[in-house]
C-alpha cells in the first residue's frame, strides 16, 4: 500500500473515485445519503499537507464549497477560493480500507449540512 498523497489518490481511484490535485488539495466527489444535499454529488477535498501520515493517521479538515453550511462547525479558509475547511475529528479506521473509512466520514459530515 502506497503512503502519503499518492497512497490517498491510489486508494480513491481503487474505490471508484476520480481524484484530482487542485490548489494544494486532492479534490473528488462524494454523494451524501442524508442531510440537505442527500443524493447530490458534491466536491470535497483534503489538503495534501495533511496526507503525509496517510494511512496511519486520517486528515482532520474537510474542504468544501462555501455554500455548504452547518449549524455547528469550526471552519477556516481553504486554499481553494470560495471554499472553507471544516474541522472534523476521525479517531480510528475500523476494519474497512482507510479510503472507504475516510469517504464514509465525509459523507457523515455532509449529512449534518443544513444547506
Amino acid at each position: 500500500m502506497n503512503q502519503g498523497v499518492q497512497g490517498f489518490i491510489d486508494e480513491l481511484i481503487q474505490h471508484g473515485f476520480d481524484p484530482r490535485v487542485e490548489l494544494g488539495l486532492i479534490v473528488y466527489r462524494v454523494t451524501p445519503v442524508e442531510g440537505a444535499h442527500s443524493g447530490t454529488a458534491l466536491e470535497t477535498g483534503v489538503s495534501t499537507d495533511e496526507l503525509t501520515p496517510w494511512p496511519q493517521a486520517p486528515p482532520h479538515w474537510i474542504h468544501l464549497p462555501g455554500g455548504i453550511k452547518f449549524s455547528n462547525t469550526n471552519s477556516d479558509t481553504s486554499s481553494k477560493p470560495g471554499w472553507l475547511k471544516h474541522s472534523r475529528q476521525l479517531d480510528g479506521w475500523g476494519d474497512a480500507p482507510p479510503a472507504i473509512c475516510w469517504v464514509s466520514h465525509v459523507r457523515a459530515a455532509l449529512g449534518e449540512a443544513t444547506e
